[in-house]
């Protein structure tokens, strides 16, 4: 017969969120003079696994960001609600929480935070710890089959065991398991979509240019007007930063978050859009033509295709865009740029690259594989939830975090941030319900 395990406290997830918290719990439990009975159920071998390939193996733990009104805006499908969150347990928290546990942030230039160490294992080292010291079991190869509610408790059930418990706290993530449970527990979801993703064109006079970056490109994504996505209209999106050109396509910062803002209608449209870049987002477009003709006067016998344009100090296209660009104005506005010298310019043509460059289109196509700490949007419907604590509205003792829900944040530390903040209150608030009912049946949250 297989055995029963009890428990008070069932985290189903062992990633960022359902570890942080099963910690959480624990340490609000500790707070009270209270202990309670607290386990990890991990579905597969490897717990932490993002938080290991994260930021190419040294975990982009949060941003620098410290204004709450402003980190909601790296969210694309957040509610208003959140900002009161992050000011409960936001970046700052997240800081001193490592800080004092042993494991110190850096800030590097762009925002992103980074344990001193660069390394993702630190991060690692310190929740398992963690766990271990809060006698916190983590039980890896468990994926739960079933949910069953009682009266008083649950039962879940895994392949080779049984648990009861009075409250379980859904930090599956993105996992199609996880989703099915939820809608066996009665809330409802939002079907999962890729987000942080890249662009793909089958253009392959772009794909030569694999390799080059541009600092600051202003990259819109325009649909077609028709278009509604969860009962909006859907309007074109633009984000500015640095973009990579690849061997299928765009990638880069302002690609990715281009995906996370998009990602619901470019999966709807089946990743088919129209990408506008202005490569010059900075300079006005009679600025740009009054730049040109500066060329004109000072370049003269030079030909275009040798001398890029700079409009800022330091930042001129690399030569094999900007010779790409001038052939591609030429090939759609019937210019002669590409093999002409400046002064032979008519002042009309140089008018018309300067509107070439700030209105530049490229269909996209598809999208490339999952950037290596792939995010999805979807999971429980926000209005399944009292965001306050990510309590389920009318599911007593369930609590859902992390991924599982339906918040996701662009890349640089957002989505991170989302799991140590839901995982903080939703631990916390956990512990004091099931301090609150400890002789009690189940009861609302």
């Amino acid at each position: 017969m297989t055995p029963t395990h009890t428990y008070d406290l069932l985290i189903i997830g062992a990633g960022a969120a359902g570890v942080f918290a099963a910690i959480h719990a624990a340490e609000a439990a500790k707070q009270h003079g209270n202990t309670l009975r607290i386990a990890v159920l991990e579905a597969g071998q490897k717990p932490l696994g993002k938080v290991k390939i994260s930021g190419g193996g040294r975990c982009n733990v949060t941003h620098h960001c410290m204004d709450p009104a402003q980190l909601l805006t790296h969210y694309p499908r957040s509610h208003r609600a959140m900002e009161n969150n992050f000011r409960q347990f936001g970046p700052t928290e997240t800081i001193a929480w490592f800080t004092q546990h042993g494991v110190p942030l850096k800030t590097e230039a762009d925002g992103r935070m980074f344990p001193t160490s660069d390394d993702s294992q630190s991060i690692i080292d310190c929740l398992l710890g963690q766990l271990h010291h809060h006698n916190i079991p983590l039980m890896i190869g468990q994926p739960v089959q079933s949910i069953q509610q009682h009266s008083t408790h649950y039962t879940l059930i895994t392949p080779s065991q049984r648990f009861t418990t009075r409250g379980i706290i859904l930090a599956s993530g993105s996992s199609a398991s996880g989703q099915t449970l939820a809608t066996h527990l009665g809330l409802t979801t939002v079907a999962p979509c890729p987000s942080l993703f890249t662009f793909n064109t089958q253009r392959k006079d772009l794909h030569a240019l694999s390799g080059l970056s541009m600092a600051s490109v202003a990259a819109t994504l325009q649909f077609d007007p028709t278009l509604s996505v969860d009962g909006k209209r859907q309007k074109s999106i633009t984000t500015t930063g640095p973009v990579l050109l690849t061997h299928w396509g765009f990638s880069g910062p302002a690609i990715l978050k281009l995906s996370a803002l998009g990602a619901r209608a470019l999966a709807a449209t089946q990743y088919q859009a129209t990408l506008t870049m202005d490569w010059c987002p900075h300079t006005h477009t009679e600025a740009l033509r009054q730049a040109l003709l500066g060329y004109k006067a000072t370049q003269g016998d030079k030909l275009l295709k040798n001398t890029p344009l700079a409009t800022q100090p330091n930042a001129a296209f690399p030569k094999r865009l900007w010779e790409a660009l001038l052939s591609d104005c030429d090939t759609q506005h019937h210019t002669q740029l590409l093999a002409t010298p400046w002064r032979e310019q008519p002042n009309k043509a140089l008018h018309t690259l300067a509107t070439h460059l700030k209105h530049w289109h490229c269909p996209i196509q598809g999208k490339g594989p999952f950037k290596e700490e792939f995010v999805t949007a979807g999971g429980v419907a926000l209005n399944q939830l009292k965001l306050a604590h990510f309590s389920a509205k009318h599911v007593p003792h369930v609590w859902a975090i992390g991924e599982a829900v339906n918040i996701d944040g662009v890349t640089g530390g957002f989505n991170f941030q989302h799991a140590w903040t839901s995982g903080y209150l939703a631990g916390t608030h956990a512990a004091q319900q099931l301090l609150t009912t400890a002789t009690t049946g189940l009861s609302a949250n």
